[in-house]
């Protein structure tokens, strides 16, 4: 039987081997028979691929393979399922870490923090550029570290975030570039049998983990790096596809998200609709119901109306006060204009401006980078 590892990073993928390759690499510079690459592809052909792995003959790579069409949240379940970590960081192919992570999870053992939501730097591959709505390439983004600790209520930030109207993850602790006790991702399991019980995994298990999650810190070191390279959201977002997508467009959904699509989303696939949509699948799943009361749906339908003006006719099926939704997107438009004109000045005056590293060519590049800060 394997000698449990510490840590467990655990990678789902399809048909990104470009990418997945030199996060491999990184790993392997860490020089630690503590951690363990999981890596779960379903990739449609992978013959050259094994031949590549069966080259290198790295001992902490354990590697999977599933081929057709997988949901993104059940090939996600089968790399945490086929690990053996102690601790579990999930993280997309063209994403990465720092030298800090190991000491960082040994903080979190001595100190029997469940979760650890690092700060995480920007990453953008040389082929962002080509992206859509990306205007940088081979860039990382960054600001200064301190190290500073703050232990936050998991369950306060789930609440932030529900009354916000659910416009991103805030500070929920999730797996996805960051650190979670394994002990505490099977609560999850046992209750769900996911530990990713929505359509999008990330904010999926940050709702989820935010009922289950104990001692948690938010640590403003960086122990990952997040990855932006011309497939957005893991090859969902691929230049070229229809928009707005449909949900029966999406095959990385679960099986059943049409007919259990919540009615007071919008049937559109978008990412607000997503995170909304899969936030409130993870409530129920968990027996939560209660809190889709703290939900301001009325701050959801007016971001949704602000960041998609040309889909509110989507609106029309749902109980909603166009009128108010119309009063609120005016404000946030001069909230908008209003920020982007604080930002401006305080970049000006070097206040808060985001610093950055040009013509770094990989992630691997970006890691020994980050090591001088």
């Amino acid at each position: 039987m394997d000698e449990r590892k510490l840590l467990s990073i655990v990678v789902p993928t399809k048909d990104r081997y470009t990418y997945l390759k030199y996060l491999i690499k990184l790993v392997a510079q860490l020089n630690s028979n503590e951690i363990e690459l999981v890596i779960q592809d379903n990739s449609d052909d992978n013959r050259a691929f094994v031949d590549y792995l069966d080259k290198l003959g790295y001992g902490f790579i354990k590697y999977y393979h599933e081929s057709g069409q997988l949901p993104m949240s059940i090939n996600s379940d089968k790399a945490v399922l086929n690990s053996t970590g102690e601790y579990i960081c999930f993280l997309g192919d063209d994403d990465g870490i720092t030298m800090k992570i190991i000491e960082g999870v040994h903080w979190m053992k001595e100190n029997n923090v469940d979760a650890v939501k690092p700060v995480v730097p920007s990453y953008y591959w040389p082929d962002a550029k080509d992206g859509r709505d990306v205007k940088h390439s081979a860039v990382i983004f960054y600001k200064k570290y301190d190290g500073r600790v703050r232990f936050l209520s998991a369950y306060n930030e789930l609440l932030k975030v529900l009354k916000s109207g659910i416009p991103d993850r805030g500070n929920m602790p999730l797996a996805y570039h960051a650190i979670v006790k394994r002990e505490v991702m099977d609560r999850i399991y046992d209750k769900c049998g996911s530990f990713f019980p929505g359509n999008s995994p990330d904010i999926a298990n940050a709702v989820a983990l935010s009922l289950v999650v104990n001692k948690y810190a938010v640590v403003n070191s960086p122990w990952t790096i997040s990855g932006k390279c011309i497939y957005g959201g893991g090859g969902v977002s691929v230049p070229g596809k229809k928009y707005p997508p449909e949900i029966s467009d999406m095959p990385w959904f679960l099986q059943d998200a049409e007919i259990n699509w919540d009615k007071a989303i919008p049937r559109i696939a978008v990412g607000e609709t997503i995170w909304a949509e899969s936030a409130i699948s993870a409530l129920k799943k968990m027996d939560r119901g209660d809190l889709l009361e703290m939900i301001s749906f009325r701050k959801f339908y007016s971001n949704f109306a602000f960041k998609r003006p040309g889909l509110t006719f989507l609106l029309d099926g749902i109980n909603v006060d166009k009128r108010m939704v119309k009063n609120d997107v005016f404000w946030l438009n001069v909230n908008k204009y209003m920020c982007a004109l604080r930002r401006r000045i305080c970049w000006a005056m070097n206040i808060d401006k985001p610093l950055q590293i040009c013509n770094v060519q990989n992630i691997l590049e970006a890691a020994e980078e980050l090591k001088k800060l």
